[in-house]
């Protein structure tokens, strides 16, 4: 019986460890305004798009999932760590986008429709990349290159867009004077993961039982 509360702590200690240290998806949000744009194929809407304009932008970020990215075809690619590069996942959730209203360079069927990663390069520098290959919106931050130090008020982040049309050339826009304004959690909307409370709860119940059960014995 003292083996058996021995192995009962044990998985309850463990259970508790992996739901206080577990990961969550979380929403990174910046702002700033529009400080360049380069516009020689025309691809950039002046009402949509003008120099001074404000930026918000949200990106979802979950550092415990692989980034990837998905192809016209519908093939996926995922990024492994290696040496130098630690991928993540990131999406693009809202915020300035401009879509090519024309074909697009990359519009075959080997060619990525959607980008859902992220990356940090020997610790020097974290890039957030999304949307298509035609219309890919980057995220840097050179300062602060680590994004376990980002925190609301961190300056010194980078975004620029470029857009890809058929023709010859490439249409962009950035803004250098981005701000991480706020970091809150994503709502899970799938399956509700145990919080510690009730994971402790749960393993004084089961501790309970075998109480009373070795009273009888």
């Amino acid at each position: 019986m003292r083996k058996f509360f021995i192995l009962l702590l044990l998985i309850l200690f463990i259970c508790c460890s992996f739901s206080i240290a577990g990961a969550v998806p979380m929403y990174y949000t910046f702002e700033g305004t529009v400080t360049n744009i380069e516009n020689e194929n025309g691809s950039i809407n002046p009402v949509q798009v003008s120099i001074g304009d404000s930026v918000e932008q949200v990106w979802i970020v979950d550092l415990e999932t692989s980034g990837y990215d998905t192809f016209i075809n519908g093939t996926i690619n995922y990024y492994p760590d290696n040496g130098e590069f630690n991928y993540f996942y990131v999406d693009y959730y809202s915020g300035l986008n401009v879509v090519l209203t024309s074909p697009g360079l990359y519009d075959g069927a080997g060619d990525v429709a959607e980008i859902n990663r992220g990356y940090t390069y020997q610790n020097a520098h974290t890039i957030l990349a999304g949307e298509s290959a035609n219309e890919r919106i980057w995220l840097k931050n050179d300062g602060t290159p680590l994004i376990s130090n980002w925190s609301v008020g961190t300056n010194g982040f980078t975004v620029y867009q470029t857009l890809l049309p058929q023709d010859s050339g490439i249409d962009r826009w950035w803004s250098q004077d981005m701000v991480l304004t706020s970091i809150t959690e994503v709502p899970n909307i799938g399956e509700p993961v145990p919080e510690p409370t009730t994971i402790f709860l749960f393993g004084l119940g089961l501790l309970g039982i075998a109480g009373v059960n070795g009273r009888k014995r």
